[in-house]
C-alpha cells in the first residue's frame, strides 16, 4: 500500500544522503509546502528512521582493503562525461569521506570520552541522556553512532550502556526537525511532531528494557556493526508499532 511505499522512500532518501535529519527536514518542508500529504509524509519519516541505521550498517562495512580501489573508481567515474557517472562518483567519494572522517572522530572520542563514559557506565538513564546532549549539540545521529561504537571498541563503555546512549541519540537528532517545524506551516509542524513523538515515546518505552534491546547486537561482528543492529532493531520496532 501507499504507507508502506511512502516508508521504503523515506529510507531510501536518508541512505542515499547519508543523513535521517536531511531526509526530515525536507519531509517536513514538502508537507508545509503542500508538495506531501501527511499520509505519505508520516510513514516517510518512520523510513528515514530506520533508514539511519542502513547508513550506520554501510559504514560498518570492511572495507579496510578496498580504500584505494573504491577512490580510484570513483575518481575513475567523475572524469567520464556523462551526468549520471560523474554522479555515482561524487556520490561514491562523499561516502568515503564520510566513513574516513566518521572513523576519525571515533579515535578522538575515545581519547577524550572517558568522563562521558564513566557517567554512562553508572546508569542507562544517564548514558540516555548523554545521547539526547551530545546528539542535539553535534546534529547527527550518525555521529552519535559513531562515537559510542569508539567507545565499545576501546573497552569504554558495555553494549547495555552504549544502546541507551543510542535511545538518547535518537531522541536528540529530532531537535532540528522540531526547529524548522516551528517555522513552517501547519502541515509541516505536524510531521515534525510525530516525528519528535515516535522517537521520544519509543525511546521512553525502551530504555527500561536496553538489555533485550542490545540481545540481537551481542553477536555482531564489530562495535559500528552492533551499532547498527540496535539501531535498525529499535527504529524497525518503532515503526512497525
Amino acid at each position: 500500500g501507499r504507507p508502506l511505499s511512502a516508508l521504503i522512500a523515506g529510507g531510501a532518501v536518508t541512505a542515499a544522503l547519508q543523513s535521517s535529519s536531511a531526509a526530515t527536514i525536507f519531509l517536513v518542508g514538502a508537507a508545509g509546502a503542500g508538495l506531501l500529504r501527511l499520509e505519505a509524509a508520516m510513514p516517510a519519516v518512520l523510513g528515514a528512521n530506520v533508514g539511519s541505521a542502513v547508513t550506520l550498517g554501510v559504514f560498518a562495512l570492511p572495507l579496510d582493503r578496498a580504500w584505494a580501489p573504491l577512490l580510484a573508481l570513483a575518481g575513475g567515474l567523475a572524469l567520464l562525461p556523462r551526468r549520471t557517472p560523474r554522479a555515482i562518483g561524487a556520490a561514491l567519494a562523499g561516502l568515503l569521506g564520510a566513513l574516513f572522517g566518521l572513523r576519525a572522530l571515533g579515535r578522538a572520542a575515545a581519547a577524550v570520552g572517558a568522563p562521558v563514559t564513566a557517567a554512562m557506565a553508572e546508569h542507562p538513564l544517564r548514558a540516555f541522556v548523554a545521547g539526547v546532549v551530545l546528539t542535539a549539540i553535534l546534529q547527527s545521529s550518525t555521529v552519535a553512532g559513531g562515537l559510542s561504537a569508539a567507545w565499545l571498541a576501546a573497552g569504554q563503555a558495555d553494549l547495555k550502556a552504549a544502546t541507551a546512549f543510542l535511545l538518547g541519540a535518537n531522541v536528540g537528532t529530532t531537535l532540528d526537525t522540531a526547529a524548522v517545524g516551528l517555522l513552517s506551516p501547519r502541515e509541516g509542524r505536524l510531521v515534525a511532531a510525530w516525528h519528535v513523538a515516535v522517537n521520544a515515546v519509543g525511546a521512553v518505552l525502551f530504555l527500561p528494557a536496553v538489555d533485550l534491546l542490545a540481545r540481537p547486537a551481542a553477536t555482531a561482528p564489530s562495535p559500528l556493526a552492533a551499532v547498527a543492529a540496535v539501531q535498525l532493531w529499535f527504529n524497525a520496532l518503532s515503526a512497525a508499532a
